[in-house]
């Protein structure tokens, strides 16, 4: 892991100026890269770099001595004696989508794995700028590169280049801009598509979090809003995680809705995550009922909607499970008694197997289970149906395609969300005949 400075350089003839970073003003120069450099010091090592990016012309006339002064950039880095190795690397004027293309690729390849990045942007005029943002996150996705600066010289503030060079020398002295929080923005954004697309709230509970922590140390937990955050996004990172790993009990016993933030405004908090909060509200109301039916089914939908075809069909299958016992008067839905003889009962339904060829825990309770199919009638049975043909398909899943006759991919994505309407009528009807028979009773 090596530190990397990287700066295109511009072609024009510029303006001498001071230039000031974290209250430390520079010597006169025309290079923001050497006034910037020359602030933060020696902390360089020979493993580090300093990447300047080069057209033709820009080496000609402000890299090289004797173009545009009679030392150019490369000299006057020279004398600052860094440590670090200068590193010259041709660049393509961009006149066409290739040399784009193949500009992005010449700032990837300039960094290694894990590279920590300081960026200088100053003479990124066009569209340079972008070029350098999503060439940095790229190369944090790809290589590991983390983004420590991005650092602008506001030479413009002082006014026209031929006003300055009016200005008495002393009272040129322009600001270096710190541009780093835009990374912040786009680590918002990624968070809110992983968000929105995937499901995942890992992201946007280690980004609160950033925020947050130092706040909630500074004032010993009472931070309001502080708390609220934290407390909100670990429901919802547990949440996630819950459906994920397909833990049914604690999806049951979400409170999520409970963890909302209710009346309070974070745009002078944290304003990325206040817009956030609607759209996080509509993905996890089908959470906030008391049933643990409406929840199971929500789940479901939840995998659904982010392409969890393994979870969906175990959280559907198990589901059934629960709330046929439930349905049933069974005190504890999670006994495994239990759960086997309704999955059993539910299974031998669907075979149509008759009760003489039952065994195990169907064979010892044959008397309640066939009493439970009368009650159930033929909207059971309509159930069991369903169920027998979403246990063969999680089965399918679960053992990776190693049997005969194997479903394709899509089609098992696709079956999912037929199985999962089949699965609610069929539950709505038992659960009126059932309520019928109990009135009756």
């Amino acid at each position: 892991m090596a530190k990397v400075f990287m700066s295109i350089l511009g072609v024009n003839c510029y303006v001498p100026a001071h230039y000031r970073l974290n209250g430390e003003v520079s010597t006169l120069t025309p290079f923001v890269q050497e006034a910037y450099l020359s602030i933060t010091g020696g902390d360089w090592t020979p493993q580090d770099r300093l990447v300047f990016f080069l057209t033709g012309e820009a080496r000609r006339k402000n890299w090289e001595d004797h173009g545009n002064f009679p030392q150019g950039l490369y000299s006057r880095l020279k004398k600052l004696s860094l440590a670090a190795e200068i590193v010259a690397v041709p660049f393509n004027e961009e006149h066409t989508e290739e040399d784009i293309m193949q500009n992005f690729l010449t700032i990837v390849e300039q960094l290694q794995e894990g590279d920590e990045v300081i960026f200088d942007i100053t003479h990124s005029f066009r569209s340079l700028p972008m070029l350098n943002l999503v060439a940095l996150n790229y190369a944090r996705v790809l290589k590991g590169a983390e983004i420590k600066r991005i650092y602008y010289g506001a030479f413009e503030v002082l006014g026209h280049p031929s006003q300055v060079e009016e200005m008495p020398e002393e009272e040129r002295v322009a600001p270096i801009f710190d541009l780093t929080p835009y990374v912040l923005l786009l680590d918002w954004t990624f968070a809110v598509e992983e968000f929105s697309r995937y499901g995942m709230a890992e992201r946007l509970a280690e980004l609160v979090q950033r925020r947050v922590g130092p706040v909630l140390r500074e004032t010993r937990g009472r931070d309001i809003k502080a708390s609220a955050l934290r407390n909100f996004v670990n429901h919802l990172q547990g949440l996630t995680l819950n459906i994920y790993t397909c833990r049914c009990r604690d999806l049951m016993g979400t409170k999520i809705d409970e963890a909302l933030p209710q009346g309070l405004s974070f745009d002078d908090f944290l304003p990325p995550f206040h817009p956030l909060l609607e759209m996080i509200e509509q993905k996890v109301s089908g959470f906030s009922g008391k049933d643990s039916w409406d929840k199971a089914l929500a789940a479901v939908e939840w995998c659904l909607r982010h392409k969890l075809v393994q979870q969906g069909y175990t959280i559907l299958e198990e589901a059934i499970i629960s709330e046929v016992c439930h349905l049933l008067g069974f005190e504890d839905h999670y006994s495994r008694g239990d759960r086997a003889f309704v999955s059993g009962l539910l299974s031998v339904t669907a075979q149509k197997k008759p009760s003489n060829e039952w065994d195990g825990i169907l064979g010892e309770r044959k008397a309640e289970a066939l009493e439970l199919q009368r009650r159930g009638g033929e909207e059971f049975r309509a159930l069991a149906r369903v169920y027998g043909t979403l246990a063969d398909l999680r089965n399918d899943i679960n053992h990776c395609g190693c049997r005969e006759y194997p479903r394709r991919a899509r089609a098992l994505a696709e079956e999912l969300d037929r199985s999962y309407s089949d699965v609610v009528e069929a539950m709505r009807q038992l659960r009126v005949r059932l309520a019928a028979s109990s009135d009756e009773g």
